[in-house]
C-alpha cells in the first residue's frame, strides 16, 4: 500500500510538472512489471492511468498501444465486453494512420475475441479482412497468428483434415528462431491428432509443445497443450491417475 502511494505521489507531481509523457512511460513500464508477476488486476490500473493522460479524440501510437494491452489483459482475463471496447479503439486509430502491419494484427485479435464471444459471423468477417491485407505484403508473423487464431474454430468446425495440412505446411517453414510458433502449432496439431484417434502420435507431438511452450513460459499455449494431454489419458486411456498429472 505504501509502494502504491509513492507510485501516485511520484506520478501527481510529473502531471503538475508537465512531464505527462514520462509519468505515460513509467505507467507503462509499472504495468509490465505487473503483467509478469500475473497481476493483471493492478496491471489494468496502471493502464487506465496512462490512458487518462490522453484526450479522447488522440489517435496517437503511445494511446494505441495502451488500448491493445488493455484489451490483451481484459481478453485473458474473460472480460470480452471491456476488451472488444479497447480493441475498436486500436482498431479506428490504426486505421487513421494506416499502419498496415498493426491493422493486421488488430484484426487477428478481433478474430480471437469474436470466436470467444460465440459470434462466428464477424471472427471470419475479420479473417477475411486480415487475408486481404497480407495479399498485399510479405506478412510471414501475420500469416502464421491468423492461423493460430483459426485453430479453434476450425477444430470446432471438424475441419481436420484441410487444417492438418495448413498446420504441416507452417512447421515446414519454421527456422529455428521461431520456437514459439513451434510450440504453438504444435499444440494445435496435437489437438487434432486426437480428434481424429491418432492418440500416440498426439501425445507425442503435444510432449514437445509442452516442452518448448514451459522453456519460453508462454502460458495460454501451455494450458491447452496440457488439458489436451490430460482429455486423452481420462477419456481414450481410462489412466486417471495419469490425467490428474495434467488437470
Amino acid at each position: 500500500a505504501e509502494k502504491r502511494q509513492n507510485n501516485d505521489e511520484l506520478i501527481y507531481h510529473m502531471s503538475k510538472s508537465g512531464k505527462c509523457e514520462e509519468a505515460v512511460d513509467y505507467l507503462i513500464i509499472s504495468s509490465d512489471e505487473m503483467i509478469k508477476k500475473n497481476l493483471y488486476k493492478q496491471a489494468i490500473q496502471f493502464l487506465n492511468q496512462s490512458y487518462d493522460f490522453f484526450d479522447e479524440d488522440d489517435k496517437c501510437l503511445k494511446r494505441t498501444r495502451i488500448c491493445l494491452k488493455l484489451g490483451d489483459l481484459y481478453y485473458q482475463m474473460g472480460e470480452y465486453d471491456k476488451c472488444q471496447r479497447y480493441y475498436k479503439i486500436a482498431e479506428k486509430n490504426a486505421l487513421s494512420f494506416e499502419d498496415k502491419i498493426l491493422i493486421i494484427d488488430i484484426y487477428i485479435k478481433m478474430v480471437k475475441l469474436y470466436y470467444k464471444m460465440n459470434d462466428v459471423k464477424t471472427c471470419l468477417k475479420y479473417s477475411n479482412m486480415a487475408k486481404k491485407e497480407m495479399k498485399s505484403m510479405d506478412y510471414r508473423k501475420g500469416m502464421l497468428d491468423l492461423i493460430l487464431a483459426l485453430s479453434d474454430l476450425m477444430i470446432y468446425r471438424r475441419k481436420h483434415n484441410s487444417y492438418m495440412k495448413i498446420i504441416e505446411k507452417a512447421l515446414k517453414s519454421l527456422g529455428n528462431e521461431d520456437k514459439y510458433y513451434y510450440g504453438m502449432l504444435m499444440s494445435v496439431y496435437g489437438r487434432i491428432l486426437a480428434k481424429k484417434c491418432r492418440y500416440e502420435e498426439a501425445l507425442n507431438v503435444l510432449s514437445e509443445s509442452i516442452e518448448t511452450l514451459e522453456e519460453l513460459e508462454e502460458h495460454e499455449g501451455l494450458v491447452s497443450a496440457v488439458n489436451s494431454m490430460g482429455t486423452i489419458y481420462s477419456d481414450y486411456y481410462n489412466d486417471i491417475e495419469k490425467a490428474k498429472e495434467y488437470f
